[in-house]
């Protein structure tokens, strides 16, 4: 009887792990891939503070924001329709002639959008953005932060 029960025991512990490495295979983060994107800058002295002007959390989630964005940096050209109930805005700013590259756009199981990004060192006038929009679907949080309300 002690044989068997440690058998069983084993199979179970072993059907345990099994299951957790089933879970954590299941559990990878999920690519996201952006539906619209928008970058540019200048090159000019006058514009130097610019970057600035990009959210602290790299989010936009509301119309008022998203046109005070856009009329910063865009100037005369039409603001583009965003739907804020089934999208997102990321955003991310730097100074000087720096491009900015989407590195890493992921949703992981528990709703986290990590948004990761990099761009040179350059010293030089002017600024560089890279805006991104998003589906929401399944989005709780962006880089571990709560969505903003406005």
């Amino acid at each position: 009887m002690t044989r068997h029960l440690m058998l069983c025991t084993t199979a179970l512990v072993i059907c345990g792990i099994l299951g957790l490495m089933v879970g954590k295979v299941l559990a990878e983060d999920k690519t996201v891939n952006y539906q619209k994107e928008w970058k540019g800058g200048t090159n000019e002295a006058k514009d130097n503070d610019a970057w600035r002007h990009a959210p602290d959390d790299n989010v936009i989630a509301d119309p008022k924001a998203w046109a005070k964005l856009w009329k910063a940096w865009r100037f005369d050209k039409e603001l583009p329709k965003v739907d804020f109930e089934k999208e997102l805005i990321l955003v991310v700013a730097s100074e000087g002639p720096n491009p900015i590259r989407n590195d890493k756009l992921t949703l992981n199981a528990t709703g986290n959008l990590q948004f990761d990004w990099s761009h040179t060192d350059k010293l030089g006038p002017g600024y560089r953005y890279l805006i991104l929009r998003v589906s929401r679907d399944g989005v709780k949080t962006v880089n571990g932060t709560a969505i903003p309300k406005e």
